[in-house]
């Protein structure tokens, strides 16, 4: 890390931040005391740490004296994390997956997992990257390239208000919620899919702790999607939104991705 904010400074005062933290870089030793001090040198600055859990449970399995690399790493973070709030121009900015499960199914792993949420939580806001009123446009951005004929590039909205004119024609037979326009909207931006289907996976499964939220439902989808593919026929292609009880989902399809 002082090699790369070293980078941004002048040479020899790039390199002089590095001398400092040498001996401990070469011993994998957290460099006590010495963060505020680096992180003023090359203020302004933004330290990016992606994922960190990952290298954890890696770094678990390497010993570094009586300790291992992990612990190193995690006292490393510590200390870095509170630095960066006594030094005015100092960000980091730290991914974490959304739950232990992603990382690892070992009960070392998932404690590692745990120690790094709470010490980014205590000192910093949490930040979703997807929000809930995202996911459509997320969903259909990375599964298709286009969803549209090109005679036709308002399509989606012509099925949404086709559903919604359904809909208030048996009012009586669906949810209050699917005739008001607001649901027309999302029916337009979840398209091609009903956003039942994604609300479901999105919200529902995505409260459990084992299935990957976002990651998760791109994937099942992206299995549903080539299962209607390989399916293709008469009845297939004649749907006009990939719905919820229009799909094959065996118990291994599930199971992949859970």
């Amino acid at each position: 890390m002082a090699v790369q904010l070293g980078a941004c400074l002048p040479d020899r005062q790039g390199k002089e931040l590095y001398e400092k933290v040498r001996a401990n870089d070469e011993t994998h030793r957290v460099p006590q005391g010495l963060f505020v001090d680096i992180l003023r040198e090359a203020s302004p600055c933004l330290i990016l740490l992606d994922e960190v859990a990952d290298y954890c449970v890696g770094a678990a399995a390497v010993s570094v004296g009586e300790t291992t690399l992990a612990e190193q790493t995690i006292s490393f973070i510590q200390q870095l994390t509170e630095a960066v709030q006594q030094v005015p121009g100092a960000v980091i900015v730290a991914t974490l997956p959304a739950s232990k499960y992603e990382v690892t199914q070992s009960e070392k792993g998932q404690e590692i997992f745990t120690t790094l949420e709470k010490r980014f939580q205590r000192l910093g806001a949490d930040i979703k990257p997807v929000a809930d009123d995202e996911i459509y446009e997320v969903v259909r951005t990375r599964l298709f390239e286009s969803i549209t004929p090109p005679d036709l590039p308002d399509y989606p909205q012509k099925v949404a208000k086709a559903y919604q004119e359904m809909y208030t024609t048996h009012a009586g037979e669906v949810p209050t919620e699917v005739a008001k326009g607001t649901y027309r909207d999302g029916i337009a931006r979840a398209y091609p899919f009903h956003p039942s289907l994604i609300d479901a996976l999105y919200t529902r499964w995505g409260s459990h702790s084992a299935f990957q939220r976002t990651r998760g439902v791109l994937r099942l989808l992206a299995s549903v999607v080539g299962d209607l593919w390989q399916r293709r026929n008469s009845t297939t292609q004649t749907q006009h939104l990939i719905q919820p009880g229009r799909i094959y989902a065996d118990r291994s399809m599930l199971c992949r991705h859970n």
